[in-house]
């Protein structure tokens, strides 16, 4: 008996209800709508586009059963980790593992009974943990940063050297994300005579002008706006 092959994506079926077979009449599908390939097409013919670009060749061993090469050679959590760097999104994994809101009676009571409650929503797919008297819904709960005490324009220049004439520090956001890094240091980590460039530009007077390294976050690279304010760390 010739051996047939299908082209199968981990990523297509994460996203499509498990279906990860690829029909040249259907698109992404079921297993059962697989176009199959002889193994001379499977030396001539590209592979169809897929989101995690993992799309691959499968040996059909029965009308069942496929060997998808090497697909559990990584940890899911990787897999999935993958899929996020490449597109998918929250709304993607909740239309797998959720299920459809009004359909469901706890998700459907709450949506009824959230009123005019605007600092609560339902997805269109919620998650569902059930216990023996009810069930937990997922469900968003709004907090402004006044409540929490944020100030998301809030930067800070966070000082990392300052010793032996050599100068490092870098610019954070108010979630702690670098965002700008400066240094007179070479690709050596030795430090450069000429000493910090924006110093040595023009656009700071010394290390720690957070006036004008604001000012150049500013009007220069567009890391900051007018809202933005700047302190020192370190």
């Amino acid at each position: 008996m010739d051996k047939k092959f299908a082209i199968y994506s981990l990523s297509e079926a994460a996203i499509h209800d498990g279906n990860g077979y690829w029909s040249n009449e259907f698109g992404w599908t079921n297993e059962e709508q697989a176009t199959l390939f002889a193994l001379y097409e499977v030396v001539d013919r590209g592979l169809p586009n897929s989101t995690g670009q993992d799309a691959r060749w499968v040996e059909i061993q029965s009308p069942t059963t496929r060997v998808v090469a090497d697909a559990s050679d990584k940890p899911l959590i990787e897999i999935l980790t993958e899929l996020k760097n490449r597109g998918l999104t929250q709304a993607d994994v909740l239309s797998v593992y959720g299920v459809p809101r009004d359909e469901n009676p706890y998700a459907s009571y709450l949506q009824r009974h959230l009123g005019n409650d605007t600092e609560m929503e339902l997805d269109d797919n919620v998650l569902l943990s059930e216990t023996d008297d009810g069930c937990w819904v997922s469900c968003w709960r709004y907090v402004d940063d006044e409540t929490v005490g944020i100030n998301r324009h809030a930067l800070t220049m966070v000082v990392d050297l300052d010793e032996r004439g050599s100068f490092k520090a870098h610019v954070e956001n108010y979630t702690g994300d670098s965002i700008f890094e400066f240094s007179n240091e070479d690709e050596h980590g030795n430090p450069n005579d000429d000493g910090v460039w924006p110093v040595t530009a023009g656009y700071m007077r010394h290390n720690r002008d957070t006036r004008g390294l604001l000012s150049y976050l500013r009007e220069i690279v567009g890391l900051a706006t007018e809202k933005n304010t700047l302190t020192v760390s370190g």
